[in-house]
């Protein structure tokens, strides 16, 4: 035990002389090792991500030690996070958002951020809890964070599917032009997301050994989840393919079927 007291007393002293402040793992630190984690992902994806790292580091300090940030500066910082309103980028495809003078470009709508918005931004700041979680001083072994703080997530309703109904989409539709009129009727069969149904090329249109009808295959990076996704439209939708196919090159936006010739 004397022997024991004496290696703790040596290494503490050792500690002190080096100036090492034990579990000084800062929050700085957990959001570059954070960041590094999505850069693989899509750029927009990482933007997002950047937006979440920067709000939380300018409200608890990112110079702070990861082991000094008390479960009142988390609920705070929760209660912050959900007063927020949306705001909308308006500075274009060339500008970085992350440039802290593209600031004027952010236009504030006004509009409190949904509950699916705050729980992206608190799901940020447990991950970086975890990393740090994980973090031990080399010299102290000390973990850098030894109790996480319970971070509660804003709880979500469900969602029910409410699709409109046929006569009702049919009446919208009568008014519309023709490229939207098939661009809906693309998304009706074949479920596409709201941009996908208007730049989807010829390169997407295959045959399946195990189908009749031509399907849409889209690769890992041009879905949402990363991974390559075939999508079924039945005989109906098989036989829109096709016309897409035969149609002329694009001439004009307002062409039916003219986004799917490229």
């Amino acid at each position: 035990m004397e022997s024991e007291r004496r290696q703790e007393a040596r290494q503490e002293q050792r500690v002190a002389a080096s100036g090492v402040k034990p579990a000084a793992y800062t929050l700085n630190q957990a959001c570059l090792f954070y960041l590094s984690r999505k850069e693989d992902t899509k750029p927009s994806n990482y933007d997002n991500h950047v937006i979440y790292v920067r709000e939380i580091r300018a409200f608890l300090n990112g110079h702070r030690a990861m082991a000094d940030i008390a479960p009142e500066d988390v609920e705070a910082y929760r209660k912050f996070c959900a007063s927020q309103t949306v705001k909308v980028w308006m500075g274009g495809a060339t500008r970085k958002k992350d440039d802290p003078r593209a600031e004027r470009y952010w236009k504030d709508t006004g509009r409190p951020r949904s509950k699916r918005q705050v729980n992206n931004y608190l799901k940020c700041l447990k991950a970086l809890f975890e990393i740090a979680a994980k973090v031990r001083d080399a010299i102290t072994k000390v973990p850098a964070v030894e109790i996480l703080p319970e971070i509660k997530l804003h709880k979500l309703p469900k969602r029910i599917p409410r699709p409109i109904g046929d006569s009702e989409l049919a009446a919208r539709l009568n008014t519309a032009p023709p490229w939207t009129r098939d661009a809906a009727e693309l998304s009706r069969l074949f479920g596409l997301r709201h941009g996908e149904a208007f730049w989807f090329g010829r390169k997407h249109i295959t045959r399946e050994s195990h189908v009749e009808e031509a399907v849409l295959r889209f690769g890992p990076g041009e879905t949402k989840s990363g991974n390559e996704e075939i999508a079924y439209g039945g005989r109906a939708g098989g036989e829109l393919l096709v016309l897409a196919q035969r149609s002329k090159p694009r001439d004009s936006l307002r062409d039916p079927m003219s986004w799917a010739c490229a």
